[in-house]
């Protein structure tokens, strides 16, 4: 990463998270499947923070893949061990949960891989920080984005790139009328909305 770019972020971040100490946060990766646009994952975010996570089954998906089977949703603890469930999801966008009813997990036995895709409680997972939720996560549950910025330019992505992306992705909030932050949850910081908003306008 360049001096360049490091100062670039520092001026499009501001102060620490901060959260309370008896707030428990989850975290859910959204990636987008293999062959879709940026115009349909966009479509895809604002439908999320519309009407929450949901299930395969709810959705009508015929992919059943993953530990979470058809009636569970994957959510992580945001364990910084190598075998989290994060480490999987971080270079994506992330949604930032408070306040759901997470269901442990243990390693997976045959007696989960055979419960895999069905509503029983008993579930496993490979991952340490994994917890699953039954059925659906309503959008009042996501209380934050995230974007690990600084991580995703100091491993080699493009910061206009990203910094577009994230443009586009404020874009949606504000059309909704959402004032949830973004995260930096690599750099500890909060990014500062209105500075991409200003940078926006400079680049039209």
């Amino acid at each position: 990463m360049t001096f360049k770019e490091i100062e670039t972020i520092k001026q499009l971040e501001k102060e620490k998270v901060q959260k309370d100490d008896a707030t428990k946060w989850y975290y859910h990766g959204i990636m987008p499947k293999e062959g879709t646009t940026e115009k349909q994952f966009l479509q895809q975010i604002r439908q999320i923070l519309t009407e929450g996570l949901k299930c395969a089954h709810l959705r009508g998906s015929s992919t059943i893949g993953g530990y979470n089977g058809k009636y569970y949703i994957s959510i992580s603890e945001g364990s910084s061990s190598p075998s989290s469930a994060y480490k999987a999801f971080e270079n994506n966008l992330i949604l930032v949960l408070e306040n759901v009813d997470a269901v442990p997990t243990i390693f997976p036995t045959s007696e989960t891989k055979r419960l895999a895709n069905t509503t029983s409680i008993l579930r496993g997972s490979i991952f340490e920080d994994e917890y699953q939720v039954f059925l659906n996560i309503g959008p009042n549950k996501i209380v934050a984005l995230a974007y690990n910025l600084y991580s995703l330019v100091e491993k080699g992505y493009d910061l206009e790139d990203e910094l577009l992306f994230l443009q586009k992705l404020i874009d949606i909030l504000d059309q909704l009328g959402s004032d949830i932050p973004i995260y930096d949850l690599s750099g500890n910081k909060k990014i500062n909305k209105q500075m991409i908003r200003y940078r926006k306008m400079n680049n039209e």
